[in-house]
């Protein structure tokens, strides 16, 4: 059996045996732990996906907003164009 100070050269050497040895115990991975975090990644990408969409939406209504009053303002200026002919027309 090998000491422990073999063991920790052949551990830095890279030389170590492949098998485990008898009283070394390698730690488990913590597969709830990793379920978690992979859960919590998921629901904070799609509430940052929800929040852009939401920003877009809001955007767009405010340029939608703001092309009508200015489709406003240029059909007020067609009606007043069109007003001004009628007069002309209405003096021959």
């Amino acid at each position: 059996m090998a000491t422990v100070r073999t063991r920790a050269r052949r551990i830095i050497r890279g030389d170590a045996p492949r098998v485990a040895i008898k009283g070394d115990l390698l730690a488990k991975p913590n597969y709830q732990f990793e379920k978690r975090q992979r859960d919590l990644a998921k629901k904070r990408k799609q509430e940052e996906k929800r929040l852009h969409k939401l920003a877009q939406k809001a955007a767009g209504a405010g340029r939608d907003e703001a092309s009508s009053e200015q489709e406003d303002t240029s059909a007020d200026g067609a009606e007043a164009a069109s007003a001004d002919e009628q007069p002309g027309d209405s003096q021959r």
